[in-house]
């Protein structure tokens, strides 16, 4: 009797509602079209932290030029910009030593922030110049490293790059220019533009290599006893 009961008064209670609706009118004009908004462009984030200490002391730029090991032509360009700032880092990896009338650097870059596993994609180059800045200016030493770097092409493939060079090594150095050497003692600001040729029989792409860039970089000076 209960169930029976609120089926009826369910019953009514529509059918009361559709008594009460009456004729559908017409339907109404089309509103006016909204304006498109208008969106403002977000500022630029800040630098992570730590940003900021780790490339303050300059980049090494890398351009590799020549062939793939698959025999397609090979055009990569980067800049190594993040400099490790532990002691033994510094004084491997971003140091000028004088010596009498020689001058000596070391300038090692990562990729991206430096990690002990993860993060090391690494140029560095050493380079020894005897009467830095005057006529009888000579470089008595240039030689590098380029390890574990990924040379990603156009076609999303890719081959690691693991590259030591020493232009007094002509089987291995078949060219080497050196331009625009630069270096201000007072704020330690150095510059310069480099390029050779690594013999083909001497990397991993077998045909010749020619690998450039510039180097602007602040290399410091450690204090000694």
């Amino acid at each position: 009797m209960k169930f029976k009961l609120i089926f009826i008064l369910t019953a009514l209670v529509a059918i009361n509602m559709a008594s009460c609706s009456g004729k559908d009118g017409e339907d109404g004009m089309d509103g006016v079209d909204g304006m498109d908004g208008i969106g403002i462009d977000g500022q630029d984030g800040a630098n992570g932290v730590g940003f900021d200490e780790l490339t303050q002391y300059g980049y090494i730029t890398m351009k590799l030029e020549g062939t793939r090991p698959d025999d397609v032509v090979l055009q990569d360009s980067t800049s190594f910009k993040y400099t490790a700032i532990t002691p033994g880092a510094l004084a491997d990896g971003n140091r000028v030593i004088f010596n009498g009338n020689q001058t000596a650097f070391g300038i090692q870059r990562f990729l991206s922030s430096p990690d002990d596993s993860f993060q090391q994609s690494t140029l560095g180059i050493f380079l020894s110049v005897t009467d830095l800045g005057e006529d009888s200016q000579s470089i008595d030493v240039f030689l590098g490293v380029i390890e574990n770097y990924a040379v990603i092409g156009d076609d999303n493939k890719f081959f690691e790059l693991d590259q030591s060079f020493d232009i007094a090594d002509d089987s291995v150095v078949k060219s080497f220019e050196i331009s625009n050497l630069s270096f201000d003692e007072s704020t330690h600001h150095l510059t310069f533009s480099y390029s050779l040729t690594i013999d083909a029989a001497e990397n991993v792409t077998g045909h010749d290599l020619t690998i450039s860039g510039d180097v602007d970089a602040t290399p410091l000076e450690a204090i000694t006893n």
